[in-house]
């Protein structure tokens, strides 16, 4: 059976992949802050796929240059992920971070970029955790062939990008979705909530009780400084997750937090989309390059 958007949804093994895949991107966080915080909110995620998108794309010789200024400029703004001043800035942070470098001698034109070796292998361990969800879920050997043949995942990466970028179910996630997934650093803080609820699904045999997960203490001003947010915005960002009924709290129980198996669902149906999209991208890769 195919996996599609409605299977995983409603997939109890997906919704425990994602959990099981915050852990493994907190950890890499924990290796790298500021590279991990590059994924850390949508906008960021879609800027940076778009990038190594495009870097696929260079062909010497050729009027297909990859990576250049001009070239993101021009797909971000058709998609209208961000507006020019934004895509600009977002790769100068990267040159200056050194995640990205001048590719070819500094005066040639268009410049062209490329990702270091660094920032190739945080996006390599990115699609390693990604289909082993997917096996999560039907028991594929994704993971096993990517490892196998090392070069099938550029091309996966590229063609999931285009796919997700594409498709406005991914592009532009639901309001409640969105809370988090449009702040600086909001997607962070949903991947650790999702490890919290995690550890509470487990304790309780793999259910919600009365539709929420118990998410314990959660030191907040202790948890900006990690993820280095304003204590004053993600106090604000979990008050407004609560009058819209992703999160609340335990009575009598100061700083105690509940998140709702409702909004988890909501959240893994939108993961979904992405999840099919590098699915089909991987299948298309084997088909079209083989194993090589």
């Amino acid at each position: 059976m195919a996996l599609s958007v409605e299977r995983l949804s409603v997939s109890p093994e997906f919704t425990k992949a994602l959990m099981v895949m915050a852990q493994r991107l907190r950890q890499q966080f924990d290796e790298n802050p500021r590279l991990a915080r590059v994924l850390g909110s949508h906008q960021r995620w879609l800027l940076c796929q778009i990038g190594f998108a495009l870097q696929m794309e260079h062909e010497p010789g050729t009027e297909r240059h990859g990576l250049t200024a001009g070239r993101f400029k021009q797909v971000v703004g058709e998609a209208r992920i961000a507006s020019r001043n934004t895509a600009l800035n977002f790769l100068q942070q990267m040159l200056i971070y050194r995640f990205i470098f001048i590719a070819g001698p500094e005066n040639m034109r268009p410049r062209r970029y490329e990702a270091t070796a660094a920032s190739k292998e945080a996006m390599r361990n990115w699609c390693l955790v990604n289909l082993d969800v997917l096996d999560a879920v039907d028991g594929g050997n994704r993971v096993e062939t990517a490892l196998a043949h090392p070069g099938l995942l550029p091309i996966v990466q590229a063609d999931m990008a285009w796919r997700c970028i594409a498709d406005p179910r991914w592009r532009e996630p639901s309001q409640r979705v969105g809370l988090f997934q449009w702040t600086e650093a909001g997607g962070l803080v949903m991947d650790d909530l999702l490890i919290r609820a995690g550890h509470a699904c487990k304790a309780n045999g793999g259910h919600a009780v009365n539709g929420w997960y118990d998410l314990g203490f959660v030191d907040l001003p202790r948890l900006a400084a990690t993820f280095l947010m304003s204590r004053t915005h993600l106090q604000r960002l979990c008050r407004r997750a609560m009058q819209a009924q992703c999160l609340s709290t335990k009575e009598g129980a100061k700083g105690h937090l509940l998140i709702s198996a409702d909004y988890i669902r909501e959240y893994a149906a939108w993961q979904a989309v992405k999840s099919i999209h590098l699915d089909a991208a991987f299948e298309a890769a084997l088909m079209t390059h083989g194993k090589g």
